[in-house]
């Protein structure tokens, strides 16, 4: 019996599996090596701030709390910060197996947990805030005012908006 030839292209799916891995790897090392020791408040947004705001950021770093002095508990870092589990991602729930099946014969079960491993959990990145959504609507009566600063409106982050 004669060993079996491996060509590359057979390893290729366990190659793209492990590129999803260092580009989380990568992505947490550029967060943490942003260095906002040198950023500086903006009077006219920080003129908007209030003893009673709350504000719900999509920044993984401590930019609010550190340089504009906010409370840690006015702030909810929906996708995690330097310290806890950052979610990153998109947010197509769309099973892509049978495009898959039509253009990547083989390679469609790799190519869709790739898609599952750079989906952005929504859903548990709220539940893991829940507590902040909740003071949110306690304070319902009380909202006058939402502003929003660097903020897409993709679709991935409408979940938030309609919680808010």
């Amino acid at each position: 019996m004669r060993p079996q030839k491996f060509s590359s292209a057979m390893l290729l799916p366990d190659y793209m599996k492990k590129s999803i891995l260092w580009i989380k790897c990568f992505f947490n090392d550029w967060i943490n090596s942003i260095n906002i020791g040198k950023a500086k408040a903006n009077s006219r947004i920080e003129a908007l701030f209030g003893d009673d705001s709350y504000f719900l950021t999509f920044n993984y770093t401590k930019t609010l709390e550190e340089i504009y002095r906010i409370p840690s508990n006015k702030v909810c870092h929906i996708h995690g910060d330097l310290k806890t589990r950052m979610f990153f991602g998109h947010g197509d729930d769309t099973d892509y197996t049978n495009v898959y099946q039509e253009f990547a014969t083989g390679a469609e079960d790799v190519l869709a947990s790739i898609d599952r491993e750079l989906r952005k959990n929504t859903s548990e990145a709220y539940k893991k805030h829940e507590d902040f959504f909740h003071t949110l609507t306690l304070k319902e009566s009380k909202i006058e005012s939402i502003y929003f600063f660097g903020f897409s409106f993709s679709e991935v982050d409408q979940y938030y908006v309609v919680a808010v």
